[in-house]
C-alpha cells in the first residue's frame, strides 16, 4: 500500500509493469475522510525584466492542449473546465482522486510545518511498523506530552521560521556585502598607485605622441603649429630607412627578449 498522489501512477508502472493497481478514498473516520493537496505555482517575480514572457509561458502551461498532456502522465489538471472533458471522466484513477479533493485540505502554512511534519511522520511509523500504540504515541505529540512537543516546534523557529530568521538573513548579507566592497576597495588602493604610473608614464605618452604627430611642429613658439593630419605617416612609409629601422627593431627584439628568459632562467638554477 502507498499513500500517493495521482503521479504515483506512472512512477509504479515504469518500475512493475505488470503491476495491478487499485485506488480507494482514504478511510473515512470520526472527523472524516481527509488528505493533504499538494502541488508547485508558477510564480512571476515583479523584478523580472520579461514579464510580457513570462506571461506567455503561464498561459501555455494552463492552457488546455497542455493540461490534457499532463494527464497523459498522472498530473491532474488545474482548470476545472477540463473536468468534463472525457480524457478526465473516463480517466483510470481521476475520478478516485476527485471525490477525495472534495474533503482535501491544504498544508498547514506555518513556517515549521516541514519539521511539524516530520515529527508527526515519525509518530505515524512508530504506530503502524513499531507496534507502538497509535493513541499513546499521538499523545505524546498533540496532548499527553504537549510541552515537549511545542518545545521542539518553538526550537525550529528559532532557528529557521519567522521574521527573525528572515532579518539574519538579511543582516548577514549586508555584512558580508560591506565586507565585499571593503575588500575591494583595499584592493583597489594597492594596485592605484601602478595604474597612476601606468597612465603617466605610458599610457599617457602614446596619446600626446599620436596627438603630436598630427601637427607640423615649429620650433619657434612664435609660430603656430598646422594640422597636417595623417601626412607625417604617408613620408614616413615612403623612406626606405624607416624599414631598415623597423628590420633592427624586431631583430633586436627577437634577439634579446628570449636571450634575457633564458639566461635568467639559467642563472636561477644555479643559485639553488
Amino acid at each position: 500500500m502507498t499513500f500517493d498522489g495521482p503521479w504515483a501512477w506512472s512512477i509504479i508502472k515504469g518500475q512493475y509493469p505488470e503491476a495491478e493497481i487499485n485506488f480507494a478514498l482514504v478511510p473515512q473516520g470520526k472527523g472524516g475522510s481527509r488528505s493533504v493537496v499538494g502541488g508547485e505555482d508558477i510564480v512571476i517575480f515583479n523584478s523580472t525584466k520579461y514579464k510580457e514572457e513570462s506571461w506567455e509561458f503561464v498561459k501555455y502551461m494552463t492552457s488546455k492542449e497542455v493540461q490534457l498532456k499532463f494527464a497523459t502522465v498522472g498530473q491532474m489538471p488545474v482548470l476545472k473546465g477540463l473536468l468534463d472533458e472525457p480524457e478526465i471522466k473516463v480517466h483510470l484513477f481521476f475520478p478516485v482522486y476527485l471525490e477525495q479533493l472534495e474533503t482535501a485540505v491544504a498544508r498547514s502554512p506555518h513556517p515549521a510545518w516541514n519539521e511539524i511534519n516530520d515529527i508527526m511522520d515519525s509518530a505515524w511509523q512508530n504506530s503502524v511498523i513499531g507496534g507502538v500504540d497509535p493513541k499513546k504515541i499521538f499523545g505524546q505529540c498533540c496532548q499527553g506530552n504537549r510541552k515537549k512537543f511545542f518545545r521542539n516546534i518553538n526550537e525550529v523557529l528559532k532557528r529557521w521560521g519567522g521574521l527573525l530568521h528572515r532579518l539574519l538573513i538579511i543582516i548577514g548579507r549586508l555584512i558580508h556585502d560591506k565586507r565585499k566592497k571593503r575588500r575591494k576597495l583595499i584592493g583597489l588602493l594597492f594596485v592605484l598607485p601602478g595604474l597612476i604610473s601606468y597612465f603617466a608614464w605610458t599610457l599617457y605618452p602614446i596619446f600626446k605622441s599620436f596627438i603630436m604627430s598630427l601637427f607640423e611642429w615649429n620650433i619657434n613658439p612664435a609660430i603656430p603649429n598646422k594640422f597636417i593630419g595623417l601626412a607625417n605617416y604617408f613620408e614616413l612609409f615612403q623612406d626606405p630607412k624607416f624599414y631598415t629601422s623597423l628590420k633592427n627593431t624586431m631583430l633586436y627584439t627577437a634577439v634579446t627578449v628570449p636571450g634575457q628568459m633564458i639566461l635568467g632562467f639559467f642563472s636561477c638554477n644555479l643559485t639553488k
